[in-house]
């Protein structure tokens, strides 16, 4: 994997390109990229090729992270604002760990439905394609939108999760356990907004008495 790291500045002294290789691909990157993390397992990944597109996608979820960091590339190129190949991949994620859930015994009871923040909660993930015709978007074009990518990365990661999880159900196991921890968090704060919004609906509104109408007898004429 080739990363390009450039900054631009009005004084020309200032700019700045660097170029980063790194031969193990997305799977080397990855464990570059946190350094201070404790992760939740080994960094997974893997190449393939398929229907001309090439595939370089590695994953890595962390104890101690609440938020998800999705890092994008198409033909060497950093795709800031996401694209088909993200797409592709969050999709993948959401539905096979769903299905996982399903399956096990100790979720299986909760009768929880993950959602996309969920079950990434902590996790880290590179997604590098090379695309023979890549079309670009967005104001800076920093967005891949080819749409018949998003089916071949999500066909590829829920192949690829799917034999890893059933080889590593340790894995599988400590992941959905975050996941359900997740969810578990965003449902506790969900309710304490519902109860905040009922109390402030039914408490009613007093008018101090300085702000009421002033009334009398004899009004007089203005």
């Amino acid at each position: 994997v080739k990363v390009s790291i450039e900054r631009e500045d009005n004084d020309l002294k200032n700019n700045h390109y660097k170029e980063c290789y790194y031969a193990g691909g997305s799977s080397e990157y990855i464990s570059c990229l946190n350094p201070d993390k404790k992760p939740l397992h080994d960094v997974m990944g893997f190449k393939r090729e398929l229907n001309g597109i090439i595939m370089d996608i590695a994953l890595q979820w962390y104890v101690d992270g609440y938020s998800d960091t999705m890092l994008g590339y198409a033909n060497g190129i950093r795709t800031n604002d996401g694209g088909t190949h993200i797409d592709g991949v969050k999709a993948s994620i959401t539905r096979t760990l769903n299905n996982f859930a399903k399956q096990s015994k100790v979720f299986k009871e909760e009768d929880v439905t993950f959602s996309g923040e969920h079950v990434r909660e902590g996790l880290t993930c590179v997604v590098s394609v090379i695309v023979p015709n890549p079309e670009f978007e967005g104001r800076t074009k920093t967005r891949l939108g080819n749409p018949y990518i998003r089916e071949i990365v999500d066909q590829s990661v829920q192949m690829y999760l799917t034999e890893y999880f059933e080889l590593h159900p340790d894995v599988l196991e400590s992941i959905l356990s975050k996941s359900f921890n997740a969810y578990k968090t965003a449902l506790a704060l969900k309710r304490v907004r519902e109860v905040i919004r009922s109390n402030s609906v039914s408490t009613p509104c007093t008018i101090s008495e300085k702000l009421t109408n002033c009334s009398s007898e004899k009004p007089g004429m203005y």
